[in-house]
């Protein structure tokens, strides 16, 4: 995207709806953004454990190969 000079789509669009429509409030900007990494971060926090508690391929494996 830097190479061809462009905006993120999502990352463009928040502030541009504020703009164009004359939105002062900030909660509608950050609502977004907030749940999302929040999201993110849970899901991630929830892989992580399962992976490294070997739950995942670990288990499998070990049934897998009797």
């Amino acid at each position: 995207m830097q190479f061809l000079r462009v905006v993120h789509s999502l990352a463009g669009a928040n502030p541009l709806v504020v703009i164009m429509t004359g939105i002062r409030d900030a909660h509608f900007l950050l609502t977004p953004v907030l749940s999302g990494s929040l999201i993110l971060v849970t899901l991630i926090t929830i892989a992580w454990a399962r992976l490294s508690s070997g739950q995942c391929i670990g288990d499998s494996l070990a049934s897998w190969q009797g």
